[in-house]
């Protein structure tokens, strides 16, 4: 009997083993099992750490990019505002003079709006100030022979002689009524003047055409617009001529004459005519019958402010 339970009790203790054996191998199994899915998470979890580090330098980057872009959209924007205001503000030298620039000398104005600018001499200090000049001569380094091109878009030097351009005076009087101060300063010192309360000019399809209305005031006279001779020298009306451009109320051109040769105004021609050819040359007439001829002159201008 003792045998017996000898042999149950080794069964027994057999059996116990192997089932531990076995529970012991599962059990490593499971924790292989665990170790390796540890393993696998911790490589997943690197790999979306390092892609969440590239996206975040991504959008570092981007933010970067909005607000670059952002502080040159302000300041873009800042410009445009400043360049409208400049536009407003600028149209011509009453503009300037009536925001406190009172000192004449070359400024730059904006009569077609922002898209461009001109540079002017502003008379800040005749007849109350604010006049913009469209022609100035001191000299003849520049030469008023020229092209209707030329007349067009203005040539010359607003510090010394110049034209202003035929469209930049149609621009900045075709709104309402501007006023023509023209000077002439003799080779004396004497200076001599005429104003005229009306003036404008049309555009180019409509060859520059000359509005001048009166009453006339001054020292010179008026051999513009009330000359007393009006089928062939008054000049309101009248289309602009050049050398290569006949729009005058004569059978030639008479741009094209030896002592007048130079873009005007002109009629049937003229008794003022202030584009002649500098002394040396023969210039009749810059302003009959107060001025006969350009070797009498010094300096001339023609200046217009809108009233």
């Amino acid at each position: 009997m003792a045998g017996v339970w000898a042999v149950i009790f080794v069964y027994v203790l057999f059996f116990c083993a192997a089932s531990c054996q076995q529970i012991y191998s599962d059990d490593k199994n499971y924790c292989d099992r665990n170790d390796q899915t540890i393993e696998i998470l911790n490589e997943k979890i690197e790999y979306l750490r390092q892609e969440n580090a590239k996206q975040m330098d991504s959008l570092k980057q981007e933010i970067a990019r909005i607000k670059k872009n952002e502080t040159n959209i302000h300041e873009d924007l800042k410009s445009s505002i400043l360049e409208t205001i400049k536009s407003e503000f600028y149209k011509d030298c009453k503009k300037l003079y009536i925001h406190g620039n009172t000192e004449s000398g070359v400024y730059e104005i904006y009569p077609f709006g922002i898209e461009s600018k001109v540079s002017v001499f502003c008379d800040m200090m005749t007849e109350g100030g604010g006049w913009t000049a469209i022609q100035k001569r001191v000299n003849g380094s520049v030469s008023f022979d020229r092209t209707w091109t030329d007349y067009k878009t203005g040539f010359g030097n607003p510090n010394a002689s110049y034209w202003i351009g035929n469209d930049v005076i149609h621009q900045l009087t075709k709104r309402g009524n501007s006023s023509l101060y023209v000077s002439i300063t003799l080779t004396n010192g004497t200076k001599l003047y005429e104003l005229y309360n009306q003036f404008s000019v049309a555009d180019e399809t409509s060859k520059y055409r000359l509005f001048l209305g009166g009453p006339a005031t001054g020292t010179l006279g008026d051999s513009m617009f009330d000359t007393g001779i009006p089928d062939q020298f008054d000049l309101s009306g009248m289309s602009f001529s050049t050398p290569d451009r006949d729009n005058d109320g004569w059978n030639y051109n008479c741009a094209t004459w030896s002592d007048l040769r130079g873009g005007w105004w002109f009629n049937y021609c003229h008794l003022a005519f202030l584009n002649g050819p500098w002394s040396p040359g023969d210039w009749i007439y810059p302003w009959y019958p107060t001025v006969t001829n350009g070797k009498q002159i010094k300096e001339t201008r023609m200046m217009i402010k809108p009233t």
